[in-house]
C-alpha cells in the first residue's frame, strides 16, 4: 500500500464566482511496508507516518478533534484509491472494506476487499514469500497452487476463512515454460500461524481436480512444514490436513511435520 500527500485548497463562493487558493506542494508518495504494520483488531490495521526529516510537520498533519477532517491524504491498494476517508475508527474495525483515517501521527485503515486468498501463488515457479500479515481473509491466507520451489517463512498468518498456509495441486502432467506445473520442494517453516474452529484450519497440503488422491505430494516430493508455532486454543481437534485427510495435533507431527515446532493448545 501507498499513501499520498496532494495539493490543499481552500476555497470561497462570492457572488456566483469562485475564488480559490491553493498551496501547490508537490505529491509526497510513502510506501506502507507490511513489517511497519500492526493490528488494531477487527478489520483495521496501524501504521505509523514514517516520513523523511526534511518535511515540516504540518505537511504530514493528520485529522485531531479540533479539525477532524482536515488530512488530504489518500491511500492506495495496488494502485487504486481506498476510502472513505476520515471514517470512524469503530467503523474501520467493524467494517472494513478500505475505510481509513489520518489521525495525527498514525493510519488507521482496512483492505478493500477480504473475500478471498491473502497471498496467492499458482502455477508459475520459484519463489520466497517472508514477512507478511495475511489476516482475516475469506478463503486461505497464504495458498501456493501448482508451483515448484517455494519457500514460505517469517508471516504472521491466522483469522483467515479456511487454512491459513496451505499447498495445492490441481494439474497432472502439466507442463509450462520453465517445468512442470507441480507442487514440489514447498518449504515451510518459522510461521506464526492462529487457527480457530470459527475460521479455519491451520495448515496443510491437497491434491485435488485431476491430481486428487495422489499420496506423492506427500511422500517424495519433499514438501515440509518445520519449526512453525501454532496457537490452536480454539481450532478444532484435526486442524491439519495431511495424506488426504484432515489430522489431529499428533497425527501431523506423527507424518513428522513440525517436527521440531510449536503447536499451543
Amino acid at each position: 500500500m501507498t499513501v499520498r500527500f496532494g495539493v490543499v485548497a481552500t476555497a470561497i463562493a462570492l457572488c456566483g464566482a469562485v475564488l480559490a487558493w491553493a498551496a501547490l506542494s508537490p505529491e509526497i508518495v510513502l510506501r506502507i511496508e507490511p513489517h511497519g504494520i500492526s493490528s488494531r483488531g477487527g478489520h483495521a490495521f496501524v501504521w505509523q507516518v514514517v516520513a523523511p526529516a526534511y518535511l515540516p510537520a504540518a505537511v504530514i498533519a493528520g485529522d485531531d478533534v479540533g479539525n477532524p477532517q482536515s488530512s488530504g491524504l489518500q491511500v492506495y491498494e495496488q494502485g487504486r484509491p481506498l476510502g472513505p476517508a476520515h471514517a470512524l475508527h469503530k467503523e474501520i474495525e467493524d467494517a472494513g472494506s478500505g475505510r481509513f483515517s489520518h489521525w495525527l501521527s498514525i493510519i488507521i485503515f482496512s483492505a478493500s476487499d477480504n473475500t478471498d486468498h491473502g497471498i496467492f501463488h499458482e502455477i508459475s515457479y520459484d519463489a520466497v514469500i517472508r514477512n507478511n500479515i495475511a489476516e482475516r481473509n475469506g478463503w486461505n491466507g497464504i495458498v501456493v497452487a501448482s508451483s515448484p520451489n517455494v519457500e514460505i517463512y517469517g508471516n504472521t498468518v491466522g483469522k483467515n476463512g479456511r487454512a491459513q498456509i496451505f499447498g495445492r495441486q490441481d494439474y497432472a502432467g502439466r507442463v509450462g515454460k520453465y517445468g512442470e506445473s507441480v507442487l514440489m520442494n514447498f518449504f515451510v517453516h518459522d510461521n506464526l500461524v492462529t487457527a480457530s474452529a470459527a475460521s479455519g484450519g491451520a495448515a496443510g497440503i491437497q491434491p485435488q481436480n485431476q491430481a486428487a488422491g495422489d499420496t506423492t505430494y506427500f511422500l517424495t516430493k519433499n514438501n515440509v512444514f518445520v519449526n512453525n508455532t501454532y496457537n490452536l486454543t480454539t481450532a478444532s481437534a484435526a486442524p491439519f490436513v495431511w495424506m488426504l485427510s484432515n489430522r489431529s495435533d499428533a497425527q501431523w507431527t506423527g507424518y513428522g511435520e513440525d517436527v521440531p515446532g510449536t503447536l499451543l493448545r
